[in-house]
């Protein structure tokens, strides 16, 4: 079994992060347990989002924000790998 197989059925697919071979890939147990505690949220539908933004504004109802922000940190993940890697391409190109 090669190498790059071993690590991604250990870590979650989002941990190792560079398919470029002139950038590191990253396995992080840290990031890997993070992402499987945030996998456990539901997402929510276009529908519950908007439900759930409205009885937030209205009534400042702090369990729609709790349902808000923890169905969303997988998006937050993502962007934050996207800038990353955005970040670690322009950084090795200069």
């Amino acid at each position: 079994m090669s190498e790059e197989k071993k690590v991604s059925q250990q870590y979650h697919p989002l941990v190792v992060t560079s398919t470029d071979e002139n950038l590191p890939a990253v396995s992080n147990p840290a990031l890997h347990r993070y992402l499987q505690e945030i996998s456990q949220y539901e997402l929510l539908s276009r529908e519950e989002t908007d439900e759930l933004a409205v009885r937030f504004k209205e009534t400042g109802d702090p369990d729609a924000a709790y349902r808000l922000v923890s169905s969303n940190l997988r998006l937050v993940v993502k962007v934050a790998m996207d800038f990353q890697k955005y970040w670690m391409q322009n950084f090795w190109k200069s």
